[in-house]
């Protein structure tokens, strides 16, 4: 069982959630509400660079990052991250839902956007009804989705990348974060 979550999310808080597995396993789940979201939608879709689809933080320009962490400020955007330092991705990545759903379950949250990766989307399925059974929490309603969808999720891809990358660009994304929980 892990610590409880010591912060209280407002209500009608929705997680959107992306990973970064370049050194640790890094999950982050960005929170926003519900009444929130299309305005936060609308003013991240303005941080992309012209011509692109969806913001993915590996492959953008500094001035591009700045701009977006500073949209994410603006919007009040806050976020958890999940770490785990488990050398294989998948026992990594079920430590770090776990640990999520257990927060999610506490929390009374009812609305989870996990980016889709056609590789695991069907192992993260298991996971969570396995879990969410373990839990006995039947409120969540989670999907899967493509970066080109959500919007919040380029906000979850920001903070994991800048979390991994420590640096100047951890301490741009550290007032976004509520907690860092190690799985």
């Amino acid at each position: 069982m892990t610590e409880e979550l010591t912060i209280e999310l407002p209500r009608q808080s929705q997680l959107f959630v992306d990973e970064c597995k370049a050194k640790d396993y890094y999950l982050a789940a960005a929170i926003a509400t519900s009444a929130s979201l299309a305005t936060v939608r609308n003013e991240l879709k303005t941080g992309r660079h012209k011509g692109t689809d969806y913001v993915h933080f590996v492959r953008e320009r500094d001035a591009i990052k700045d701009r977006f962490i500073s949209i994410m400020r603006e919007c009040d955007l806050t976020a958890i991250v999940y770490v785990s330092a488990a050398k294989k991705h998948s026992v990594a990545r079920e430590a770090c839902l776990h640990s999520m759903l257990d927060d999610i379950a506490a929390q009374q949250i009812r609305q989870l956007t996990i980016e889709s990766d056609a590789s695991i989307d069907v192992a993260d399925r298991r996971i969570i009804a396995k879990r969410l059974q373990e839990l006995n929490y039947a409120d969540l309603r989670y999907q899967h989705r493509g970066k080109k969808e959500e919007p919040l999720l380029w906000a979850s891809d920001a903070i994991a990348w800048c979390y991994n990358r420590g640096g100047i660009w951890k301490q741009k994304i550290e007032p976004l974060l509520l907690d860092v929980r190690f799985c």
